[in-house]
């Protein structure tokens, strides 16, 4: 799941500490967007993640994976928006702290997949792709995008459109 890339900027204007995990972080960044809403709108590129599902509007986005160098092996799946891109993304991550033993003579990013697609898409494919690498236990990533639970709430039979009728998450 993705957070804010310095999750520490709105600690000032709240009584909570700097966030110290990813899963701090996500709390953290949920806890503060609803209260201050209108911090969104400068940061609306690089909170595309945390659209509603239910959103139908549709963006640009890609979804990435991040590997090591030598054996080549993902070991994080993400998405990010279009505004954002890859490369920031990466760079993101390397400036976030979250990822110490990461660096860009060891680590790579790449790719896996871009379209324009609503948030519903743009979360099943990051799943898919999570479960595709093994998931939550082989990965650094700490949470799903998507359980199987909230999959069920929010798909309308049509599931992902690149992923067919049948796919659902594994978790």
């Amino acid at each position: 799941m993705t957070y804010l890339h310095k999750p520490d900027m709105l600690a000032g204007a709240t009584n909570l500490s700097s966030p110290k995990t990813r899963k701090q972080a996500v709390q953290f960044q949920r806890h503060n967007l609803s209260r201050f809403p209108n911090f969104i709108d400068n940061r609306v590129k690089q909170l595309h993640h945390n659209r509603r599902l239910d959103d139908k509007l549709e963006a640009k986005a890609h979804i990435y994976a991040v590997y090591e160098k030598d054996s080549g092996d993902i070991v994080y799946v993400g998405q990010t928006c279009d505004g954002v891109g890859v490369k920031k993304r990466f760079e993101q991550h390397l400036d976030s702290g979250y990822h110490p033993d990461w660096s860009t003579s060891t680590h790579g990013i790449k790719t896996l997949w871009s379209s324009v697609m609503t948030q519903f898409e743009t979360t099943t494919s990051e799943q898919y792709y999570i479960d595709a690498n093994g998931g939550i236990g082989s990965l650094e990533n700490e949470i799903n995008a998507l359980t199987a639970s909230t999959f069920d709430k929010y798909v309308n039979g049509d599931g992902n459109p690149r992923w067919g009728k049948k796919w659902r998450p594994k978790n």
